[in-house]
Parts: structure tokens; sequence; C-alpha cells
């Protein structure tokens, strides 16, 4: 693992929540290497929200790693740089976790009524975004009034293709 690339460690811990294969202690190791500081700058915005994904899947609760990723995520380039599937699972991993760092939640509800972000958002992001900010118990009034908002004026969408629903039908 000393040798592993972001890209490494992110397939890693993907392939092993992907099977559903908890094994802790090789996710720890992954996680180290993760948090040293040069391959910890070197993840794409996609890996870095892939392995938090794998972690909250798996169940796995990684302090240092939590602790970088809330520390990224106060980056505003960096968070910038996220799209909106990959906000969603990254606030759906730290839910999940229970990260309930309200200054992170705060700058991620921001991005996620960034007009430059908001109309990407599909249906199933959305509802991992409020259902995580109602998990860690940090309501967000304008998220949750901004995202729906948008969403019903950029796009409906459909269960069957007979049967059109919006999002303040879910």
């Amino acid at each position: 693992v000393s040798h592993f690339t972001a890209l490494d460690i992110t397939h890693a811990a993907c392939a092993f929540a992907e099977l559903r294969l908890r094994h802790t202690s090789l996710l720890h190791a992954l996680a180290a290497r993760a948090v040293e500081d040069r391959v910890l700058a070197s993840f794409s915005p996609g890996d870095f929200a892939d392995l938090l994904w794998a972690f909250a899947l798996l169940g796995v609760h990684d302090p240092p790693l939590l602790s970088a990723a809330v520390q990224r995520l106060q980056d505003e380039v960096f968070l910038a740089s996220l799209k909106a599937r990959e906000i969603a699972n990254v606030v759906w991993a730290l839910a999940q976790l229970e990260v309930d760092d309200e200054r992170v939640l705060l700058l991620i509800s921001k991005r996620c009524i960034d007009p430059d972000i908001l109309p990407h958002f599909e249906q199933q992001d959305i509802a991992k975004v409020g259902w995580a900010f109602t998990r860690v118990g940090v309501p967000h009034e304008v998220l949750m009034q901004g995202m729906p908002e948008s969403a019903i004026q950029q796009a409906t969408f459909s269960r069957h293709p007979s049967s059109p629903i919006k999002v303040q039908d879910l």
C-alpha cells in the first residue's frame, strides 16, 4: 500500500465497497496512505468523493481520513471543483459516518445552491443531500428550499415515461 497513488487507493477501496468486504485493517492502511500530504493533494475531486463513499458504504470510520476530508472541503477551490454527483456522495458519506462539522456543511450547502452547480443535481443527488443534512441534524433552510425550486424549473423527473413526478412530489 505504501506505493499506492490516489487513484490506486480509490480503486482498492471502491472494489472492497462494491463487494461489501469490510477488511478494516486494509482500509485503515489505505486511509493512512491517502492522508499523506503529497497523496491527499493528488486526489481528483471524483476520486476523493468515491473514497469517502467507499468508507461510508462499509461503515469504516477512520478519524484521520475524516479530519483530512473536512480540511480539504474547507478549500473553496477544491469544493468548487466537485460536480453535483460528487457533492451528493461526499455529503452522504459524511452523514453516514456521522461527521457533523457545521462549517463544512454550510460551505457544502452554499455550493449546492450555486447557480453553476444546482441545475446539474439529479433526483437521486437531491435525495442524498436532503437525507444527509437531515441525518446530521443541520438543516439548511436555503438549501432545502433552493434545491427543489431549481430542480423543478430545470427538469421533470419520471419513474415511468407515462407518470412524471416533480421534486415537490417526493
